[in-house]
């Protein structure tokens, strides 16, 4: 249930029933109810927003090693080369990981 229903449009036919001390109680408590799941939704949205920000970051901060790495190793003539496969491939993994890890629903 995406959306609350309106605690008026549910007396809407009968508004007298609000004035009743067990009603007026049990209003009370579905409010309370409403504002948990709200904090809960803000707090799951928070931590999945942060877990795809580090992640995003530490792919960034890769990426430019890498580069860098590659860049360094052709200007001093190394042989040696940054195989570009294998990195997407861990990148991949990666993310598959994470993904699993804290059920971020990417795919």
């Amino acid at each position: 249930m995406d959306k609350f229903l309106d605690i008026e449009s549910i007396f809407s036919e009968d508004k007298e029933l609000m004035e009743h001390p067990s009603v007026t109680k049990l209003i009370e408590y579905i409010q309370e109810l409403e504002g948990v799941i709200m904090e809960t939704r803000i707090g799951d949205s928070y931590s999945k927003e942060t877990i795809l920000k580090d992640m995003v970051m530490e792919i960034y901060k890769d990426t430019s090693h890498l580069l860098k790495r590659d860049e360094e190793n052709e200007r001093f003539r190394f042989k040696e080369s940054v195989n570009y496969k294998k990195a997407i491939i861990s990148l991949k993994n990666y993310i598959f990981e994470m993904n699993e890890g804290y059920n971020l629903k990417l795919f």
